[in-house]
């Protein structure tokens, strides 16, 4: 999403809002098959809900612009994940 050309995401944020996604979908998973319900809030549930309609939007935009497969989606976000970690990281 940092990528597709919305400026969601600004690249100076990329680490912290990668961090937030994976908390998100911990406790996504954690609730769906653990049933563990105690952690999950309300605005967790919107928030996790939200980015879900962005990265829908954005592989729609990225199908348009050629990317054909799933595979070939993937190859990108961790090339492009790779180079922004580690220029974010550096500064």
């Amino acid at each position: 999403m940092t990528f597709v050309g919305y400026g969601i995401i600004e690249a100076k944020d990329y680490l912290k809002f990668k961090r937030r996604l994976k908390s998100l979908y911990e406790l996504r998973s954690r609730a769906i098959h653990r049933a563990e319900f105690d952690l999950l809030e309300n605005a967790d549930l919107e928030e996790f809900s939200y980015w879900v309609v962005w990265m829908i939007a954005s592989m729609i935009a990225l199908a348009e612009r050629g990317y054909g497969t799933l595979a070939a989606v993937k190859d990108q976000a961790l090339r492009l994940d790779r180079i922004t970690a580690s220029t974010v990281a550096a500064k």
